[in-house]
C-alpha cells in the first residue's frame, strides 16, 4: 500500500543533494526561451491577434482578429500538422465567447518547430478567416 522503501531513499536523495531543483531551473528556462520564440512568431505571423506573455507553465492564450468559425479553424489546422485547443471548448456556453481565442501549448514542442508551426498556423487563420480583420491606417 505504500512505495517501496529503495524508491522513497532514492528520490529523498535525488532532492536532498540539489537535482531536484536543478531539474526545475532547467525545465523554467526552456519554457521561458520557448514563451520567447513563440510571441516573437506570433508578433510576425499574426500581428492582429492579442495575447500576452506567459508568467508561466506552457501555454498561451491567443485572440485572434476577425471572426473564425473554431471548429472548422482546429480541423484546417489539424490537417496541416499544426494544433491548438479551441478557445470555446473551455467555456460553459461555448457560444458566448467575445472574440475567437485559441490556446496553444508550447511545453513539448521543439525550439526549432516553434516558428515555422506559427507561421503555418497564421497561414491556416488567415485562410479560414470568415470575415478579415479590419485594418485601420
Amino acid at each position: 500500500r505504500q512505495i517501496p522503501g529503495n524508491n522513497q531513499i532514492t528520490a529523498a536523495l535525488f532532492i536532498q543533494q540539489g537535482h531536484y531543483d536543478r531539474l526545475l531551473q532547467q525545465a523554467r528556462e526552456k519554457l521561458q526561451l520557448r514563451a520567447q520564440l513563440l510571441t516573437r512568431a506570433l508578433r510576425e505571423a499574426l500581428p492582429d491577434a492579442q495575447f500576452s506573455m506567459p508568467d508561466g507553465g506552457a501555454t498561451l492564450w491567443l485572440t485572434l482578429a476577425g471572426e473564425h468559425d473554431l471548429l472548422s479553424l482546429y480541423y484546417a489546422g489539424v490537417a496541416k500538422g499544426v494544433l491548438f485547443d479551441p478557445g470555446n471548448a473551455f467555456c460553459f456556453e461555448p457560444d458566448t465567447l467575445a472574440r475567437p481565442s485559441v490556446r496553444l501549448g508550447f511545453g513539448s514542442i521543439a525550439q526549432e518547430l516553434i516558428a515555422p508551426g506559427i507561421r503555418e498556423l497564421g497561414l491556416v487563420i488567415n485562410a479560414h478567416a470568415k470575415r478579415p480583420a479590419i485594418v485601420r491606417s
